[in-house]
């Protein structure tokens, strides 16, 4: 088979076992290698994905090296579902520059990076389509789910920083189940937190609700769009001159600003604009 090109050789489907040679020519002498020997104290990882219906599907990860043990495993529709590596105390002060987890006490997945640790979803296609990041929240259990409650968190974003001994979450963006009456009648409202000077956890600062009400310091008052309450700040119209105002194209009737020539607050009537006065 000197002369047999590499395309035309037979195919193995059999995993390689580590003790195959390959010839290494160095200074017109041959020697052989196994490929133990070239993969000694390296990292070898094999991640695989195979669909072969709608009914199976199959995800494996291993590894000989690399992680923080020897020994990792990742199946799906499977055996283990548990991943080898070991986790430090703190996520944030891990001394293991690059790895994920797959379970722990607190989390399902965890990846870990000194350094960028980016996430990233790319589509390709020739319609409006886009990648999609879905959070879902159900009762019962995946192979027999039940319906959502009141008040149910149907998915959190949150924002965490180092603070010196522990991670800690600074911001948060919510999202409940409003009310829930049927299959077909379920409102959600989604929540914005922030953590304030002087504090390390964060409080609620602004909500949307179901109906698309806006409340800021508060929950939306059901007549309001908008309801922003506060007992030491109050609300700031747009500040410009009177040339600046005039120059607004196509103003909508009731658009507010505070003209700062007549130091005058003023609104657009649908014709013309309106100083507001005391008298």
């Amino acid at each position: 088979m000197a002369d047999t090109k590499i395309s035309a050789l037979p195919a193995s489907t059999t995993p390689l076992a580590g003790t195959e040679v390959l010839p290494i020519v160095q200074s017109g002498v041959t020697t052989k290698v196994s490929v133990a020997n070239l993969t000694a104290g390296r990292a070898v990882s094999v991640l695989s994905l195979t669909n072969t219906g709608l009914t199976t599907e199959r995800v494996t990860y291993s590894t000989t090296g690399g992680l923080a043990t020897d020994a990792a495993t990742l199946t799906f529709n499977g055996t283990n579902l548990g991943l080898g590596s070991v986790w430090t105390t703190n996520p944030m002060r891990s001394t293991q520059p690059q790895y994920f987890q797959y379970g722990s006490a607190s989390t399902a997945l965890t990846v870990v990076a000194d350094g960028t640790a980016t996430f990233q979803a790319l589509r390709f296609s020739t319609n409006s389509g886009a990648p999609t990041i879905s959070l879902g929240k159900g009762r019962g259990t995946y192979a027999s789910p039940t319906a959502v409650a009141s008040s149910d968190v149907l998915g959190q974003l949150t924002f965490q920083g180092y603070g010196g001994t522990t991670a800690r979450t600074l911001a948060q963006i919510n999202a409940y189940v409003e009310t829930y009456t049927s299959d077909t009648d379920i409102s959600a409202f989604l929540q914005f937190t922030t953590s304030p000077s002087g504090a390390a956890s964060p409080t609620e600062r602004m909500r949307i609700d179901g109906s698309g009400n806006v409340g800021i310091g508060a929950t939306a008052n059901a007549s309001a769009i908008l309801d922003a309450q506060s007992t030491t700040k109050g609300v700031r119209m747009p500040n410009m001159t009177t040339t600046q105002k005039n120059a607004i194209a196509s103003p909508a009737a009731g658009l507010m600003v505070f003209d700062t020539t007549l130091a005058k607050l003023c609104v657009y009537s649908g014709s013309a604009w309106q100083t507001i006065t005391s008298v």
